[in-house]
């Protein structure tokens, strides 16, 4: 009599659990739209940049849990130690409409922020804690003597070995980028890389790696233009292809196009 209550009290359990009137969920939702204005000349007041996300969900806004955005630097730092900016759809922050699907969030920069283009990377989740695919936005910001700058530098070549063994406990390498700028050599602001390991994460917690031609970090002649960044393979790294994307940035917060190389890492 005893086994027979327990068991109806499991049934009844699954029979509530799966019945409590909830339908299921429908899977994540999507952001439809951004908008971030192209370009922001820096002045000596503090400018506040309002960014803006159209979204939609399958199981309607009141489903939407958060909406936010990170902010990636021209040197390929985050804004706000890493963290994400909050976005709201209260019809306060920025103007526009409660609750119509229009998140809307704000970054303040000041005189003193670098020069460059902005990299804004746009998320959202659900109830279910379902994520959207991220959504990338871009913003220039302009120094007022930009207009004089004769433009981007460029990355000639790069410096990467082509294959490294997995060591039994340490191996040390260099990679080096050979650049030029316009300008000359006293306007490159700075020259890094990004390195994407081969199960697709960015190695650094996604930040730049900055590359130095100071004769430090390996670099070996002061000034010539190739700057250089050790980096270190150990037993414990994965193996398959590392893929390395350089830049470099001017004082003008100008960038250059990517150029990408890699190395094979193998056991």
């Amino acid at each position: 009599m005893i086994r027979t209550a327990v068991i109806l009290l499991l049934a009844l359990a699954v029979y509530i659990s799966c019945d409590n009137g909830q339908e299921p969920n429908s899977g994540p939702g999507t952001i439809l739209e951004t908008h971030v204005i192209d370009s922001l000349t820096l002045a000596d007041t503090t400018a506040v940049v309002y960014l803006t996300a159209e979204v939609q969900d399958p199981d309607g806004l009141a489903d939407v849990k958060s909406v936010y955005f990170f902010s990636r630097r021209p040197d390929g730092t985050l804004a706000n130690e890493g963290r994400s900016f909050e976005m709201k759809d209260d019809g306060k922050e920025g103007g526009g409409i409660a609750d119509d699907g229009i998140y809307t969030g704000k970054i303040l920069l000041t005189s003193s922020a670098q020069a460059g283009l902005y990299v804004f990377l746009f998320n959202m989740k659900d109830k279910d804690g379902n994520q959207a695919e991220e959504v990338s936005d871009t913003m220039r910001v302009l120094t007022e003597s930009a207009g004089q700058n004769k433009g981007p530098g460029t990355i000639l070549e790069t410096f990467v070995p082509d294959s490294i063994q997995i060591p039994s406990s340490v191996a040390n390498s260099l990679v080096r980028a050979k650049v030029e700028d316009p300008d000359g050599p006293a306007d490159i602001e700075s020259v890094y890389f990004f390195s994407r390991k081969p199960d697709g994460t960015l190695a650094n917690g996604g930040n730049s790696i900055i590359m130095f031609d100071n004769a430090t970090e390996g670099d070996s002649t002061a000034g010539d233009g190739i700057y250089s960044r050790g980096i270190t393979i150990t037993r414990d790294s994965q193996p398959g292809t590392y893929v390395f994307t350089f830049y470099m940035s001017d004082k003008a917060g100008n960038l250059s196009d990517a150029k990408l190389d890699s190395i094979e890492v193998f056991e």
